[in-house]
């Protein structure tokens, strides 16, 4: 009897024992879905990870571009500014040129008048020249008569 009753309660703490292992291994089992569960939602935070980083380098190598275009167009634009300055010089070169053009032109420009004025002279010099001829050549004519 005595030994029927050790066994039964050895049999009870077997029972509790399993009771306890089984309830150890279903929160075990539940931890395990949960750290699952984790792992799978990390998965997902690094797939996302990547694809921001490919973004990241994508966006840098579109970045690297712009900077060697504006370089590019930096230096357009310092030989646009190089052209500029030298067609200023031209223009003030040409400017300069111009004026001693206008200069001469107005200098030719009185040389002339001066010689219509000379030329205005020497006729009306010629004409009196001419009518005192005329005048002695009558005299003349009358005298022989």
């Amino acid at each position: 009897l005595m030994k029927k009753e050790e066994l039964s309660e050895e049999l009870l703490a077997c029972q509790n024992s399993l009771q306890t292992c089984r309830q150890e291994a279903e929160g075990a089992t539940q931890k395990l879905s949960g750290l699952r569960e984790t792992i799978g939602s990390r998965q997902k935070e690094l797939q996302e990870l990547d694809a921001q980083k490919d973004e990241l380098k994508a966006a840098e190598a579109e970045l690297e571009q712009l900077r060697q275009s504006k370089l590019r167009s930096e230096g357009e634009l310092g030989s646009l500014r190089l052209q500029h300055e030298e067609l200023q010089a031209a223009v003030t070169s040409l400017s300069g040129e111009k004026d001693e053009k206008q200069r001469s032109v107005a200098s030719l420009h009185e040389q002339l008048q001066d010689l219509q004025r000379q030329v205005s002279e020497m006729k009306k010099e010629k004409e009196e020249e001419l009518m005192k001829k005329e005048e002695l050549s009558e005299e003349l004519l009358a005298c022989q008569n």
